[in-house]
């Protein structure tokens, strides 16, 4: 199997929330040096100022600067930092970069290098987490790892978690991401989007979804009317069977190399355009305006601009 990373998502969002981390006990590591930094310089200088009370003879100020050395030891010291705790958003990149890594282990031991993996593909409907490409078409995967017993009616996905003794501890949790999609919602949307680009460039191919929970803990339980064509534990997902059953209301046909190669072009090509960086103006004061672009000239070659150029030169005259 052939594996191209387009983008990820998760790894970047896992590093970023890691690097922040890291960054804030950083700061108060710092705070720390500069806190004890200041403490000692404290207290260098009301010894000095002891000694040299007492080598001028200023007694009174001397006890005075003695006491205060006692105090001064005695008081409150800076507190070293401890490291700060994984956040619940790290944990659950880390937990999406673990998920994405075993559907791609389990993948690439059971299909050979006909067809291609795409990881991060992304459009206006959104993220897939894993778009597969080959002989039998495309097939978008949206992993999922999540400890639990899950349930789906149509769009509607909820976990019920339970401890080591049995007992539910979290019951109809909703599994959602941040706009509030369930994960039929969001390997449809982006597979949906995905359908209609390829409609458009005369090579309309349906794309089969599924959506794969590969935690040790998941268990499946009621599975009500799901929107995706499949839903399974990734240690019982037959892939084959997934790949090689046409989409309802289609005719399974066997894709050739050249068509392949096509569609894998097309879906780097559409990723590219969804990924392409944003060009911003700077903003103008205010009263201002742009000035209006010069047209630009049209450049015509062949006898059509001879032709052009001879009507253009007769009515100057």
């Amino acid at each position: 199997m052939i594996n191209i990373k387009l983008s990820d998502h998760t790894g970047d969002k896992k590093e970023a929330a890691k690097s922040e981390r890291e960054q804030l006990f950083q700061a108060q590591l710092d705070a720390y040096a500069q806190a004890l930094e200041t403490r000692t310089a404290h207290s260098q200088n009301l010894t000095q100022t002891a000694r040299q009370a007492f080598s001028g003879g200023h007694y009174l100020t001397w006890a005075f600067m003695l006491l205060r050395q006692i105090a001064h030891f005695f008081g409150s010291r800076p507190q070293a930092p401890t490291p700060i705790a994984v956040s619940r958003d790290e944990e659950v990149w880390e937990a999406g970069s673990e998920g994405e890594y075993r559907v791609r282990a389990y993948l690439s031991c059971r299909l050979d290098d006909r067809y291609t993996l795409f990881e991060g593909y992304r459009n206006r409907g959104g993220e897939v987490d894993l778009l597969l490409v080959g002989p039998t078409g495309i097939h978008a995967v949206e992993v999922k790892y999540i400890n639990g017993l899950i349930h789906c009616n149509g769009d509607t996905w909820k976990k019920d978690k339970f401890d080591r003794y049995g007992n539910a501890v979290e019951v109809n949790v909703p599994i959602t991401d941040r706009g509030g999609r369930g994960p039929s919602r969001q390997v449809n949307e982006a597979a949906d989007q995905l359908e209609s680009f390829l409609a458009s460039q005369s090579f309309a191919r349906p794309v089969r979804r599924a959506v794969i929970f590969c935690h040790d803990h998941s268990t499946l339980g009621t599975i009500h009317k799901p929107t995706v064509d499949c839903v399974s534990l990734l240690k019982n997902w037959d892939v084959l069977a997934f790949l090689n059953t046409a989409p309802n209301g289609s005719e399974n046909v066997t894709l050739t190399d050249t068509q392949v190669f096509q569609l894998v072009k097309l879906i780097e090509r559409d990723h590219r355009y969804h990924n392409r960086p944003v060009k911003t103006h700077a903003s103008l004061p205010a009263g201002q305006s742009r000035a209006p672009r010069s047209p630009r000239p049209t450049q015509i070659s062949g006898s059509g601009a001879r032709q052009l150029l001879v009507r253009s030169a007769a009515r100057k005259e």
